[in-house]
Parts: structure tokens; sequence; C-alpha cells
């Protein structure tokens, strides 16, 4: 159970980061680092490799489901990708809601603070898991360009639908939700029952990425 006074100090900490981020220039991509998306049409090999260093970076595995795509980077002279995340294509943020929170508008947790009305829910809406980088990578900014290739390829993939990224975070992990919280994310609610932090990322707060 996460209490009250914890959950504000998490918002507190990531809405400063956040509010850096929005201050601060882009950085410039990694030149080094190679970025591959596979789609169900061939999801095989990428599977493997993708459960592989997910179980390398947190020593368990994931399973892979439908209407995904595997993103993998890579760096000159490795065999194996040293970076992947997982993309779920949802059509809406309505779909988003019920599929993944089991809830949507009047059927909001009491105390929920989210606001998916604010939001057109007809706007697309992509969901990112299990995102990890190669143990021998970390530190190296490698998550950073990862996660700016996914902002690219889902915006410029949907041609402009998809206009929101989401994902959740276990709240025991800091260092992730300072992480994502650093890349524009921001909190939208953590969950007394499963400890989870759900964050969103839109992309008419980056001005540089929210073109067709």
């Amino acid at each position: 159970m996460v209490g009250e006074r914890a959950k504000e100090s998490l918002r507190a900490h990531c809405t400063q980061l956040y509010e850096e981020w929005t201050a601060s220039p882009r950085p410039q991509p990694r030149s080094d680092v190679t970025f591959t998306v596979t789609s169900n049409d061939d999801l095989t090999q990428s599977l493997y490799q993708c459960h592989a260093l997910y179980q390398a970076a947190f020593g368990v595995t994931n399973r892979i489901e439908d209407r995904q795509a595997i993103v993998c980077g890579w760096v000159a002279g490795q065999r194996e990708p040293v970076c992947s995340c997982r993309l779920t294509m949802v059509k809406t943020l309505r779909e988003f809601a019920i599929a993944d929170w089991g809830m949507y508008k009047g059927e909001l947790e009491p105390g929920d603070t989210t606001d998916c009305t604010s939001v057109d829910t007809k706007v697309g809406c992509m969901a990112i898991d299990n995102l990890a980088v190669h143990p021998s990578y970390q530190r190296r900014k490698i998550g950073t360009a990862l996660v700016g290739h996914v902002k690219k390829w889902a915006r410029e993939r949907s041609h402009g639908f998809v206009k929101m990224l989401r994902l959740s975070v276990d709240y025991r992990k800091m260092q992730t939700c300072e992480f994502y919280s650093k890349l524009g994310f921001v909190v939208e609610h953590i969950d007394d029952d499963d400890s989870e932090v759900r964050m969103s990322f839109l992309y008419q707060d980056d001005p540089g990425l929210d073109r067709p």
C-alpha cells in the first residue's frame, strides 16, 4: 500500500524533473546506435532477442502478445541488440483505459485524479513496456536514445494519429520514474494495490515532435 504522503512526494519530484525537461534543449540523437522495428509479421527472431535481453537486465521474462512490435537498438560489432522495448498499438485512449486499466471515465477508482476526458478519446495511444538496456551498456544514454526513437517512429508510422505514449512503472523503481520524467513523461496515477505508477507522454508537450 502506497501512502498519500509518499504519492505526493513522488508526484512533486517527477513534476520538477518534467519541468526541467520542458525548459532544456533536446539532446542530439546518438549516431552509434541504430534501431530496427519488427511488427507482428516477422516477430520470431526479435522475440527471442527481446526475451534474452529483458532476462539479462532484470532476471525475468515477459510474454509477447498480439498487436505488438519490438524495437531493438544495435551498436557496431555486436550480434545481439543492446536495448529493446515492446510497443502495443492501441487505437484510442478509451480502448487503452478499458483494456489496460479496466476502467474509464465514471469507472475511475475513488480518489483517482486522472482526467481521461481531458484528451480527445479518439486520439491514438501507444503503450510502451519491457524497455531494457543490457547491463554492459547501461548509463550510456542508450535508453534515452531508444525512447527518442520510439517517439519519432510512433508519430511518423501513424502519420500523426498517435498523440500519446503510455507506460507503467513499479513504484519501488524510483530511478525508472525519474528516467521517464526527464524524457517528458508525467505521472498520471499511482495504484494503491499493485504500487504501479502510470505515466504518459503527450506529443503536444514537445513541439519538435508534434507534426505528422
